[in-house]
């Protein structure tokens, strides 16, 4: 963005599909890493200030009642972690969950270990 706050170029900063397919919910940490919700696939991708994408986490169908990730939707990043709501509630050809479940999980991943 200018001074004014227009936009003044449109590239692309990061993709890989093999390792982020969709995105809802997105957030990012100190250090500039941003956490994306993969809700097609039950997974969270970080993408590094440098662009590179890398799927951290993924769950099969689930209901997550275990900590799995059941359709996440949206990542926070709280005291070294990353909690994320899931919502399963989207079905389709292109998605892991075959079927809805109560959605009211939340997941915890340790960013210290990713």
């Amino acid at each position: 963005m200018d001074e004014e706050g227009k936009v003044v170029s449109n590239t692309v900063w990061a993709q890989d599909s093999t390792q982020l397919t969709t995105t809802d919910g997105m957030c990012m940490d100190e250090e500039g890493n941003m956490y994306v919700a993969d809700f097609s696939v039950n997974a969270i991708a970080r993408i590094t200030p440098d662009g590179k994408v890398a799927r951290i986490a993924q769950s099969p169908d689930c209901d997550g009642s275990n900590g799995g990730l059941d359709q996440p939707g949206e990542p926070i990043v709280w005291n070294g972690k990353l909690i994320v709501s899931c919502f399963d509630i989207v079905t389709g050809p292109d998605k892991v969950n075959a079927g809805h479940d109560k959605p009211y999980t939340l997941a915890q991943l340790e960013l210290e270990n990713q």
